[in-house]
């Protein structure tokens, strides 16, 4: 299937880093391919152009890394297209 992105919009309470990963070979390897800063009671979007037709073993992830103050209130969302 063919896709031109994958997109993820993060919200969080707290000041947190945002990452997109990619993997080729069914997440045995997950490599960074893009990241940002996503303050506190703001939201942030992550952009990543695919490259050419995604199979089965192509996966994103988007994940972002909690520090020492506790969440109260986390939202994420993605899209591929």
């Amino acid at each position: 299937m063919q896709y031109e992105f994958f997109s993820a919009t993060a919200f969080a309470g707290q000041a947190v880093p945002l990452f997109v990963d990619q993997s080729l070979d069914s997440a045995a390897t997950d490599l960074p391919v893009t990241s940002g800063a996503l303050a506190a009671n703001t939201s942030a979007h992550l952009l990543v152009r695919a490259n050419g037709a995604v199979v089965n073993a192509t996966l994103y992830r988007v994940r972002f890394v909690n520090g020492a103050s506790a969440q109260m209130l986390s939202r994420l969302f993605q899209v591929m297209g």
